[in-house]
């Protein structure tokens, strides 16, 4: 059974779906590298939020979670454009950004993509996945 399959059925279907324990779902190629771009990230420094994150402004549906700081080291002898510095303040929720990367690499060459570049999907500056901080939970006091 594809996983994407089931999502669709589950989100049409207004009752918990159970699942039995000898069903195997087949995860995408985007749903791995999804969980491989989270994994690395949790490894990466966090981030210390100047103000209360609001809702992520890709799904609105969860708090912005992460924010782009460039903490990579750039290797100018590669023919790669380097990582840039992100001003934007924290927008997105980890999920959101981890799609929006997935989106803007070579699908061809899947094999590529931890270690590949994308751009702010506001100020389009360059980032890689180093680059992408968790946020430090707000402090109220």
């Amino acid at each position: 059974l594809n996983a994407l399959d089931f999502k669709d059925l589950q989100d049409k279907v207004n009752r918990p779906i159970n699942v039995l324990q000898n069903i195997t779902f087949h995860r995408t190629l985007t749903d791995r590298f999804l969980d491989a771009f989270k994994e690395q990230v949790v490894q990466n420094a966090l981030h210390e939020p100047s103000q209360v994150p609001e809702l992520c402004i890709g799904c609105m549906a969860a708090t912005s979670n992460v924010k782009l700081v460039k903490l990579c080291v750039s290797d100018n002898s590669v023919g790669d454009d380097p990582c840039t510095r992100c001003d934007c303040r924290p927008m997105w929720c980890i999920d959101c950004m981890a799609k929006w990367f997935a989106s803007r690499q070579d699908q061809a060459h899947p094999e590529t993509w931890l270690g590949s570049k994308c751009t702010c999907p506001m100020c389009r500056s360059r980032f890689c996945v180093l680059d992408v901080c968790q946020l430090r939970p707000f402090n109220t006091s």
